[in-house]
């Protein structure tokens, strides 16, 4: 996503951008990214949220992986 947006942010200054990547379901993990409020503005400022927000759901609930051994396992948080 920081690569993508960064593309999009020299885009809309002028400058020519080539993003360099895996063609669209070539390399899926089926992870997600959830994006905060400031992300969102930005988008807003560079005009691509309107294309974004129908491909969009509001974050419903967090689950925190980790790879310390801990007994105890992290919160699930709603």
């Amino acid at each position: 996503p920081a690569g993508l947006f960064a593309a999009l942010a020299l885009a809309d200054a002028g400058f020519d951008v080539a993003v360099v990547g895996p063609l669209p379901g070539q390399a899926s993990d089926r992870r997600t990214s959830a994006l905060l409020g400031g992300s969102v503005l930005a988008l807003q400022r560079l005009g691509v949220w309107e294309r974004l927000r129908p491909h969009a759901a509001p974050l419903r609930v967090m689950r925190l992986v980790d790879a310390t051994g801990s007994l105890l396992r992290a919160p699930v948080f709603e």
